[in-house]
């Protein structure tokens, strides 16, 4: 078997190619690359070309795939670094508002015999800030003595009713006011009443609380959601009054102190009206006093 009538050209197809022997065969168009006829007959193929593009191609297609691969990861775990954020400042929003109870940080449970106690008339305690293990305040502006006025109010959270959650709740309350949010230089409260009937001091009876005419004002503030949810107990409303009187004793407080609801010094629905109710009845109280 031989091949007859065969024409070349390079690049380009070999055309009326006819296979002789005993027997005639269709007529048969091939495609060649790069073809070239030498003596002989002799047909050499020179792919060189077609295999350097096949790997160029290979080469580009394997880069396209780590390109698209590492831009895949890049997506993902700027996804999960985003998720992460969101979630930890959904946690530390919750926490500042004290609906996470913290109580990594207290060692005793109920045990006050190392705390530096100082004890009211009916057995209500008043626990400094160490005792609930505060941070220090930022800035401290003197609080004007005797000071004229009190101002109640609530801290719209979840109420606490021992020692342990009560400080737990007063770090997040602190962590709250003095973080991005409110940027306070202490938590805001001079004093605040927990639901074990117990008081907890805040900046105390010698600095400026963060209500409006603060040089005048003490603020003392009943732990919990009064407005519907909550209510006070004899505990909480026998702590704050002897904590008044405690105060006028001491000559911190005017003995004609002006007694006032927080809503009267700001647009807000605190001290709520289950506190309202409860201390329009004390003495001294001044319903038609605003400070704005």
């Amino acid at each position: 078997m031989r091949a007859t009538n065969t024409k070349c050209k390079d690049n380009g197809v070999i055309g009326d190619v006819k296979m002789s022997g005993t027997t005639d065969w269709a007529r048969y168009p091939v495609k060649l690359l790069n073809v070239e006829v030498q003596t002989h007959h002799k047909v050499v193929v020179d792919d060189d070309d077609e295999l350097s593009s096949y790997h160029q191609e290979t080469r580009k297609e394997i880069t396209r795939n780590a390109m698209i691969c590492a831009l895949m990861t890049i997506v993902f775990l700027a996804s999960s670094s985003f998720a992460v954020v969101m979630v930890m400042q959904r946690y530390q929003h919750k926490e500042a508002l004290g609906f996470v109870d913290d109580t990594s940080f207290t060692t005793e449970s109920e045990n006050t015999s190392e705390l530096s106690l100082l004890e009211l008339p009916g057995g209500h305690y008043i626990f400094s800030k160490s005792d609930w293990r505060g941070a220090e305040a930022l800035v401290k502006r003197p609080l004007l003595h005797p000071t004229p006025i009190v101002v109640i109010s609530n801290t719209n959270t979840p109420k606490c009713l021992n020692f342990d959650v009560c400080s737990a709740r007063m770090r997040s309350i602190q962590n709250y006011h003095m973080g991005r949010a409110k940027k306070f230089v202490d938590i805001g409260y001079n004093f605040l009443i927990g639901g074990d009937g117990n008081v907890y001091e805040g900046r105390g009876w010698d600095t400026a609380s963060f209500h409006r005419n603060p040089a005048g004002v003490l603020g003392i503030s009943f732990i919990g959601d009064y407005r519907e949810k909550d209510f006070l107990t004899d505990g909480q409303t026998e702590a704050a009054q002897q904590l008044i009187v405690f105060g006028v004793n001491m000559g911190k407080l005017s003995p004609s102190y002006a007694l006032i609801g927080h809503n009267q010094t700001f647009n807000t629905d605190s001290p709520g009206e289950n506190i309202v109710k409860i201390i329009q009845k004390w003495a001294n109280w001044s319903p038609d006093l605003i400070i704005m």
